[in-house]
């Protein structure tokens, strides 16, 4: 079990942590950015930057449009349904 002594440095290196981070963001939020930039690896804050640049890849990457994939089944059940009726005709035909 951990002891008082313990928990306590845990508390205060996650109070340190965040502290760093809230500073860390202030500074980010300070600098001159447009949103024409380029964005640059040294945008980014120096403490624990490999982690920020994870996170930026991560949530400001697009994801790929389904919309193609969803157009091929779509037209893939118009062909369905027009294969079935040439073959319900080639049966009537008989």
């Amino acid at each position: 079990a951990l002891r008082q002594h313990d928990m306590d440095e845990m508390e205060a290196s996650q109070e340190d942590a965040s502290e760093k981070i809230l500073n860390d963001i202030q500074a980010w939020n300070r600098r001159p950015i447009k949103a024409s930039m380029e964005v640059t690896r040294d945008m980014f804050p120096q403490n624990h930057r490999e982690a920020w640049m994870e996170l930026f890849i991560k949530y400001n990457t697009p994801l790929p449009s389904s919309a193609a994939v969803e157009r091929l089944f779509r037209n893939m059940d118009i062909i369905q349904q027009h294969i079935m009726s040439l073959k319900i005709q080639e049966e009537e035909e008989k």
